[in-house]
């Protein structure tokens, strides 16, 4: 009986570990940062996404700036797919309404992502890398990326 109660507790644990290997997240004042995570790439330009970047306050922020030491520059992007002449178009900022989420996912047509420009070496699955993003209101948040290769629509998945 020992054994046994040793055994599903080593499986509970193991999935417990399991799930927090998948998913991270980083908290600023009222912001969330939920699984930030790049896909891999074959040149020297990337792309990082988040699961979720929320407002949970009242007051809206928004982000205004982002770097990393692996990339020469990081430009937000705006994702158009109805427009055909710019289906993808550089932002000088992205809005976090209160109480609002915003869409920065590889598996949405809409939305935003952030280019990383002039890698100094192409993104690997199980690379990790810091971003550091800055929010006009909320401060400035380093964050740790994860290179993962995409998986298909997880928008109703949540942690």
């Amino acid at each position: 009986m020992n054994t046994l109660k040793t055994y599903l507790c080593a499986l509970l644990c193991v999935g417990l570990m399991a799930g927090q290997a998948q998913a991270h997240g980083f908290k600023l004042g009222a912001l969330r940062i939920d699984h930030p995570y790049a896909t891999p790439s074959e040149n020297d330009t990337g792309h990082v996404f988040f699961r979720r970047l929320t407002n949970e306050g009242t007051r809206a922020d928004r982000l205004v700036e982002a770097s990393t030491p692996i990339a020469q520059q990081v430009v937000m992007q705006r994702q158009n797919p109805h427009d055909e002449t710019a289906p993808i178009s550089p932002v000088a900022h992205i809005d976090l309404p209160p109480h609002g989420e915003v869409a920065f996912r590889h598996d949405s047509p809409e939305g935003y992502v952030l280019m990383l420009q002039g890698l100094s070496s192409p993104l690997k699955v199980g690379d990790r890398f810091t971003v550091t993003l800055r929010f006009a209101h909320a401060g400035t948040r380093q964050v740790e990326v994860w290179v993962q290769q995409p998986r298909p629509n997880t928008s109703s998945h949540s942690h």
